[in-house]
């Protein structure tokens, strides 16, 4: 299954706030505060992110979830970051 440039957002986000173990996570609020965009359609996209194994969810805050980078989602940011396109849709 293919990723849109809103799934690579997503992931650049959390590698960009360095969200690669359990501990550092972070939950749909924050990532909103960088990207914008509705709950409803972010939680929806984590979610699909959760099931391709891109993304996983860390603690459970008192109110919220939180989600951070599989290392298959590390291996996608990084082998984008030299060239490769395989897995993104225009």
């Amino acid at each position: 299954m293919e990723l849109n440039r809103v799934d690579y957002a997503l992931l650049k986000v959390l590698m960009k706030n360095d969200s690669v173990s359990f501990f550092k996570g972070m939950t749909i609020y924050e990532i909103l505060d960088i990207l914008g965009g509705s709950r409803v359609t972010t939680y929806k996209k984590l979610n699909r992110l959760v099931k391709l194994g891109y993304v996983e969810k860390g603690c459970k805050d008192i109110n919220a979830d939180t989600y951070l980078l599989t290392a298959k989602g590390i291996g996608l940011i990084k082998e984008s970051e030299h060239g490769g396109k395989e897995n993104v849709k225009e």
